[in-house]
């Protein structure tokens, strides 16, 4: 078997400034999308953008790219298909399908073999159903990896209270395993929350 860095470079080699559909060498069904800066990218930040319930990952890579070469940074958008991540807004909670933190920390694992950038603390966006839901959530469990998180149009909210069980608090769950919260790290993250003014219903799921 060929040495794991000729594979992450012979597969789908990302090319600088532009989008590459990848899968990861661990797990051929997981696929995210990967786009690199012009400039030298060793030690440099990662971004990482998380889909709505739309999963339309590849939409999300396309319109931060631009931003991604501004900033110089490294610019990952994962993708959570239906038929592996049904309950990946609550990290699979229910216990049915692929834990999307633990994809998202492969992801990460990868993008850095793959291009040295400083995977220790990124930024993270997300939308909807990958905003409040997933980063935020992301976030309660990782704060150590988090540098900062914007969330747009949240339906809801994990709220550090130990009283109420996970989703809707952080009390532990046994649907959930391997998972501590700390609010005096979490709630150290600094959050951006956008809303639109007519962003007003919100479905049933948390």
């Amino acid at each position: 078997m060929r040495h794991l860095s000729t594979l992450l470079t012979s597969h789908n080699k990302p090319v600088p400034g532009k989008i590459v559909s990848r899968k990861l060498i661990n797990d051929p069904k997981q696929e995210y999308f990967l786009c690199l800066p012009r400039k030298k990218c060793n030690d440099r930040p990662m971004f990482v953008t998380v889909h709505g319930v739309k999963r339309i990952a590849k939409e999300h890579a396309c319109e931060f790219a631009p931003f991604g070469a501004r900033y110089n940074v490294i610019l990952v958008a994962p993708l959570f298909p239906k038929d592996r991540f049904r309950d990946y807004q609550r990290r699979g909670l229910k216990g049915k399908s692929v834990r999307p933190d633990l994809a998202l920390n492969r992801i990460s694992d990868e993008a850095h073999l793959l291009t040295g950038t400083n995977t220790n603390r990124f930024f993270m966006f997300g939308y909807s159903g990958g905003g409040r839901q997933f980063a935020h959530r992301y976030a309660t469990a990782y704060p150590q990896n988090q540098k900062r998180i914007v969330v747009a149009a949240p339906g809801w909210d994990t709220f550090p209270d130990h009283r109420i069980r996970y989703p809707r608090g952080i009390r532990k769950t046994r649907k959930l395993s391997n998972t501590a919260f700390d609010p005096a790290r979490f709630l150290s993250v600094p959050v951006c929350v956008m809303v639109g003014g007519k962003e007003v219903d919100r479905n049933s799921k948390i």
